[in-house]
């Protein structure tokens, strides 16, 4: 674990939480993972903490309490003791110090340098700030935070794709309703084109077992990935990481049908974390497990 360090106005600077709640380990992580846009870390403490005044080193936070209590012991001495309240500490900003009591919360971080491209995609100026939140209320904040924690308990298996799609809406999201120049997201309509379709589907069937994500399929287009998410979803109803997922399928029937792989290897080839998160994904959209499918063939 990386330790904190004293700045010269003698905030601590900090990466995640666990530097100054004396090592405690987060009930879930995504740290560790391959794309770094969004981190998600959530954290529960039985007793009670306090901490010290910290800045998040390159990283916005958005911070979402779901049970207990905070209370600041410096600045503006506010306390916190409502379920889902949300804090939003701009990176630069000194959080100050608090008691925590029976808290349980989630921090959701985002990189500066992708929060300006997506401000630059959705219209902003790159240079626009993020003002800070204390104790407000964002459902869809809270909706997305429970897709990315649901995501690291399956152990990563919608891949990247699905984790940048989330970070691309958060940035999207709080830069549209948090940012010192807001602006209203523009509605594009028409979707993308049936080229861009087609050269989409190609680079799909080509890295079906690959772990891709966002970018990779908006840069094949010429797109920014905040507009290629939206646009793909109105040309073919589905999100990206949902079409991906169907394609998987669609071959895991073709697979089956010739009854030349195992089903490990079809879940292998096919991009699928193990035969049980395959069996899974195969069952919800076919109806019926591989194995009965394979055998009814």
């Amino acid at each position: 674990m990386q330790l904190p360090r004293h700045a010269a106005d003698g905030i601590l600077k900090i990466t995640r939480a666990t530097e100054v709640l004396d090592g405690l380990s987060p009930l879930l992580s995504n740290s560790q993972s391959k794309s770094n846009e969004l981190i998600i870390e959530r954290y529960e403490i039985e007793g009670r903490v306090t901490t010290p005044r910290v800045g998040f080193e390159n990283q916005h936070l958005v911070a979402i309490n779901w049970k207990g209590q905070v209370k600041e012991i410096g600045g503006a001495f506010r306390s916190i003791s409502a379920p889902r309240a949300i804090q939003i500490f701009p990176v630069g900003l000194a959080v100050e110090a608090q008691i925590l009591s029976g808290v349980e919360f989630t921090n959701l971080s985002l990189k500066p340098a992708f929060l300006r491209r997506v401000a630059c995609e959705t219209d902003l100026p790159n240079r626009c700030e993020l003002v800070p939140q204390w104790g407000i209320r964002d459902e869809q904040i809270e909706g997305l935070a429970f897709a990315a924690e649901s995501e690291i308990r399956s152990d990563g298996r919608a891949g990247n794709l699905f984790i940048e799609s989330l970070a691309t809406a958060l940035a999207a999201h709080v830069l549209a309703r948090f940012s010192s120049q807001r602006v209203e997201l523009r509605q594009y309509r028409g979707g993308i084109s049936r080229t861009q379709v087609g050269r989409t589907e190609d680079f799909i069937e080509a890295h079906l077992g690959e772990d891709f994500g966002l970018a990779e399929l908006a840069a094949n287009v010429g797109m920014s990935r905040y507009h290629f998410c939206r646009l793909f979803k109105q040309s073919t109803n589905l999100s990206p990481h949902q079409f991906v997922i169907r394609r998987r399928v669609e071959r895991a029937q073709q697979l089956l049908k010739d009854h030349r792989l195992t089903m490990a290897e079809i879940a292998t080839n096919l991009g699928f974390s193990d035969q049980s998160h395959f069996a899974r994904v195969f069952r919800r959209l076919v109806g019926t497990t591989p194995k009965r499918y394979a055998s009814e063939q």
